[in-house]
């Protein structure tokens, strides 16, 4: 009989003791999905000028996703663990696996880019960086980038024709997220590269392609003297013409006349690289082949 009363509080005790780590764990989780609302910054893409890369060949998607986090210290997500990211962000999550397949491979070829060592400043100073694999967005953009006071980053982007060109837009957004954390004024001569009396325009539909390179085959090549963006939504904020200029230079396949040394295009790039090699190692970034 006392050994029954004995057996039936231990096991009361472990139903108790269960039932408290639920509520833990239920916390814990909570609180995970809610961190993206706490002092959120964020920046987001609209269509711009890209160039498409198409994979070829399939590769195993958990191995993929394994190895960008240990090239990278990247953590990629998609299909149903991202719904409640793909709520926040006015999107629907991405389950097609041909196409998280082919994406997972353009994420990979874009990476290769850059140097593996800029990465490690964001582990070695505790950023979390995950990249959400989204199918699309609900409202005009094609790719986002958020950070909170957590140093939480967040890279969402679309199955867009433009997949890397977005990439490497947010992926210079958080760049700049970890440079103004050590720096908040480190572009602040930014808008001497800019026409006399120019002022950005926070209206994508007011943007036009005045001071724009146009570079497609049906356009008119402004002279580059009079170019100072390399898309007419780098007009839309210094932010966000710093990182179409990235990105622009980023897919390059030739150099194009806008990095002649004395072009006004050309002292916005350098003063990019310049000023991200105080922060991180760019020796070997994809673009320095074209900035000579």
């Amino acid at each position: 009989m006392g050994e029954e009363n004995s057996n039936s509080k231990a096991s009361l005790i472990s139903i108790i003791i269960l039932f408290l780590v639920l509520i833990l764990i239920s916390i814990f989780v909570i609180k995970t999905l809610n961190t993206e609302d706490v002092d959120t910054k964020s920046f987001s893409l609209v269509n711009t000028d890209s160039k498409e890369y198409i994979a070829s060949q399939k590769v195993d998607i958990d191995l993929c996703i394994k190895s960008l986090n240990k090239l990278y210290g990247i953590n990629v997500m998609y299909g149903q663990d991202t719904i409640n990211y793909a709520n926040k962000v006015e999107a629907t999550i991405l389950t097609d696996i041909n196409t998280v397949n082919n994406n997972l491979q353009i994420l990979y070829h874009t990476l290769e880019k850059y140097p593996k060592s800029m990465f490690n400043n964001f582990k070695n100073d505790n950023y979390k960086l995950d990249v959400i694999l989204l199918d699309k967005f609900t409202n005009s953009n094609i790719a986002l980038a958020s950070k909170n006071s957590l140093n939480e980053i967040k890279l969402y982007v679309s199955n867009a024709d433009n997949f890397e060109r977005a990439v490497h837009h947010e992926l210079f957004h958080i760049f700049e997220y970890y440079m103004e954390d050590r720096n908040p004024s480190i572009f602040k001569n930014w808008m001497d590269f800019n026409p006399k009396n120019f002022a950005y325009k926070l209206d994508v539909a007011s943007l036009n392609n005045d001071f724009v390179y146009l570079k497609e085959d049906n356009q008119k090549i402004v002279n580059k003297d009079e170019s100072y963006f390399v898309t007419k939504y780098a007009k839309y904020s210094d932010k966000e013409d710093r990182a179409e200029t990235f990105a622009e230079i980023m897919i390059l396949a030739n150099t194009p006349d806008y990095l002649n040394k004395q072009s006004n295009i050309r002292k916005k790039v350098d003063n990019i690289l310049t000023t991200m090699n105080e922060y991180f190692d760019v020796g070997n970034l994809y673009c320095n082949k074209f900035v000579k």
